[in-house]
């Protein structure tokens, strides 16, 4: 009940729905700390002590044909790691994506992808250097051979010749409506 004065203005409204709201969000967190009550759905709170890491864009990766391009530096993006599951000691970094032939696996032209330099499992998806070209694939072991398939049926499998060194294995994809990750 509002009680100011005898007239009521819009700014006593106010006032006062800020006064209950902030007393019943007190009781709230009295009756269960570390839970929010949103609309009657109840959700953890976040953990105190978290931070963002900041991780270096290393550049592009196609997602397509492979590519011989020098890494290059895209900025930087936070990150953070204990959301995704990633041990802080981790060598982590990002990627945007170039190409289209990882969209069965919904990875996108511009998409970052947070790498995590580790030694890969069937089935992940990896940053690789094959036969000197930088690529992003599926790591696939069959039959003793390991090779790289695309989520695209336009793109072949990619055999290596000589060589294929796994730089990371794919965590997570960042994508934003714009294709910008902040304002310039």
């Amino acid at each position: 009940m509002i009680t100011r004065g005898e007239t009521t203005g819009r700014d006593d409204v106010l006032a006062e729905l800020g006064r209950k709201c902030a007393r019943a969000a007190l009781r709230n967190s009295r009756r269960s700390p570390g839970r929010v009550s949103v609309n009657g759905r109840v959700f953890s709170a976040a953990k105190r002590g978290r931070f963002f890491t900041t991780l270096p864009i290393l550049g592009a990766v196609p997602a397509g044909r492979g590519d011989n391009s020098e890494r290059v530096d895209l900025g930087t993006l936070p990150v953070d790691l204990e959301a995704l599951r990633i041990r802080k000691n981790s060598r982590v970094f990002a990627l945007r994506v170039r190409g289209d032939s990882m969209e069965g696996a919904n990875i996108a032209d511009g998409d970052i992808v947070i790498v995590d330099a580790r030694e890969p499992r069937p089935g992940d998806i990896v940053a690789a250097l094959i036969d000197g070209e930088t690529t992003l694939k599926r790591f696939v072991a069959r039959d003793g051979d390991v090779f790289l398939q695309a989520e695209n049926p336009k793109y072949p499998d990619l055999i290596p010749l000589n060589e294929l060194v796994v730089q990371g294995v794919v965590r997570a994809v960042v994508r934003t409506c714009d294709g910008r990750l902040s304002d310039p």
